[in-house]
């Protein structure tokens, strides 16, 4: 526990055991305890700055924009008091006290420090009074605090029933700068999904940044309708229909560059979960290289594309790279000499020398259906986006019979269940076998970040779980966190990964319709390694952590 709750329970503000609740519902919210505390209206944020001020000995200030020296402004650039969310509020005797509402913020001092040759010091103040000093001071605090600013005390009122009301409301300018801001934020934040979720008080924002989701707004209850709306227009669905779900699209130009977003609704208790997933371009441009692939693993890969026929799988979660990895392998192939066909749901990015197309299921233009026009339009390559189910498994397998290059993806959790999942959906052992040319299975773990990642070695107990001996000559590595990841220690993801190549002794195997573990017990002596396996190897390299490796791969 650390000293300034140990604090507030000392002096009767917070008892022992409703701390020690919130701390496991804050760890299953993802939010940080103190703003859980104040949340939940378990402790005021007036009692958390008065045990800052005791614990860590600082001044406790009131501050208000008509009270404040005008001329404060121009002791520090206000680009710097905006990025670290600080104001000057006073100046003595060569000292000038600069207000902070997070003690994590006293390392920001440094900063100030090395733009004036004046002495800081720290004093706590109100996050949102200094919010409304920086607005005073002509600050530009972003798109998402000053929409919210505006919007302070705005009630919805006819807008939660009366769709003309709701749509005018959510067409005003603060709500439109709100969810443009809101937007612009995710892909700032690298955020793969951005994820809006009612309570009964609040609206919760999350953005999930290198696969962890994490809260980054509180929103007033009273916003709930409005930014649901807002993302309903903007997205081309019925702002009017609450009871069912949709699925939408929205193509927004954010910071010079244009970036899709996926767009999904739910009716749940309190209002409507909307959830966007970004797509942003560039994730798609990933080459075959910058994959993570390690130098056999992908030579393996590299010889199963070169092959003028069979059945390429890529396995794994929703999330864990399926796609990058697939469109990676078609821009090695697209060289201009072969015909390459695409059947998608959605397209996710656009691919040079590529014809694309996307399914809809509302005409009955499914995958299988795709598939077998795209065999009419004599291609070398396919790709299906998903094999779902016996159908479109029987139309791929037809496909590499006849001379083609089939690529797709499964939903299996490692490469050697490929097999036994095309075998449950009723594809005949033979075809499997005589097709099924390698299975890629896949994770994404969190990268060890750049800029504070340094030498450590695992504990004994992480070390023996994997089997590592001696750490020596490995290049074990760990985050210290710092302000460029956000203070986790990570910063992006990079793939580890399995390659089962179906040689000649597995193929045997498959027609007698052996198991899984048999079919990774075989491979395992031609030098098959587990997705675990591939995880140490990059933890070895200092590219990720072995805790990551137990939480994406298991032990």
């Amino acid at each position: 526990m650390d000293p300034v709750h140990a604090y507030l329970i000392d002096k009767g503000v917070l008892k022992r055991e409703t701390f020690d609740r919130a701390v496991q519902e804050a760890e299953r919210a993802a939010t940080d305890i103190g703003s859980f505390l104040i949340d939940k209206e378990l402790i005021r944020r007036e009692d958390l700055l008065t045990a800052m001020a005791a614990v860590l000995k600082l001044g406790r200030v009131d501050i208000h924009p008509e009270s404040l020296d005008p001329n404060l402004k121009t002791i520090f650039p206000l680009k710097l008091l905006t990025k670290q969310n600080v104001v000057p509020v006073a100046i003595h005797d060569g000292v000038v006290d600069v207000a902070i509402s997070d003690p994590m913020q006293l390392m920001a001092i440094d900063d100030l420090r090395l733009a004036t040759d004046l002495e800081i010091q720290p004093v706590l103040a109100k996050p949102e009074e200094i919010e409304k000093i920086l607005i005073a001071f002509g600050a530009d605090i972003g798109a998402v605090r000053s929409a919210l600013a505006e919007l302070q005390g705005v009630t919805v009122g006819e807008g939660e029933d009366d769709p003309q009301a709701a749509e005018r409301l959510a067409n005003e300018a603060p709500v439109v700068k709100l969810v443009n801001g809101i937007l612009e934020q995710a892909v700032e934040s690298r955020a793969s999904d951005i994820h809006i979720e009612p309570e009964e008080e609040a609206v919760n924002v999350k953005y999930r940044v290198d696969g962890i989701l994490q809260t980054v707004h509180k929103l007033d209850k009273n916003l709930r309708s409005l930014v649901s709306s807002r993302i309903k227009i903007m997205s081309g669905l019925d702002i009017a229909e609450k009871r069912l779900p949709q699925d939408g699209h929205i193509r927004q130009k954010l910071g010079g560059r244009v970036i899709d977003f996926r767009v999904s609704t739910m009716p749940v208790i309190g209002g409507e979960s909307v959830v966007l997933r970004v797509l942003d371009r560039r994730a798609g441009e990933v080459p075959l290289e910058k994959l993570g692939l390690l130098t056999d693993m992908k030579a393996g890969f590299e010889r199963a594309l070169e092959a003028p026929n069979g059945i390429i799988l890529v396995t794994g979660p929703t999330g864990s790279g399926k796609t990058t990895t697939l469109y990676a392998a078609l821009r090695r192939l697209a060289d201009g000499t072969m015909k390459i066909l695409t059947i998608e749901d959605p397209v996710e990015f656009p691919l040079k020398g590529v014809a694309q197309m996307e399914v809809k299921h509302k005409i009955g233009l499914n995958f299988a259906m795709g598939l077998r026009a795209a065999m009419r339009q004599d291609p070398d390559v396919i790709l299906v986006g998903e094999i779902r189910d016996k159908e479109t498994a029987e139309v791929a397998i037809q496909a590499s019979l006849t001379g083609h290059l089939v690529l797709a993806t499964l939903h299996t959790n490692d490469a050697p269940s490929a097999v036994t999942r095309l075998l449950d959906m009723g594809i005949e052992p033979f075809l499997v076998s005589a097709s099924l040319s390698a299975v890629l299975a896949q994770r994404l773990v969190r990268r060890i970040c750049p800029s504070c990642g340094e030498r450590k070695t695992p504990p004994d107990h992480l070390l023996k779980t994997f089997g590592v001996e001696s750490p020596n000559g490995a290049a074990f590595m760990e985050g210290r966190g710092c302000r460029e990841c956000g203070q986790s220690g990570y910063r992006g993801r990079v793939g580890i990964y399995e390659l089962l190549v179906v040689s000649d002794d597995l193929r045997p195997l498959i027609i007698q319709r052996a198991d899984h573990r048999q079919i990774a017990a075989i491979a395992e002596g031609h030098g098959f390694r587990r997705l675990k396996d591939d995880g140490v190897d990059k933890a070895k390299l200092g590219l990720t952590t072995l805790d990551e490796v137990v939480r994406m791969a298991g032990e």
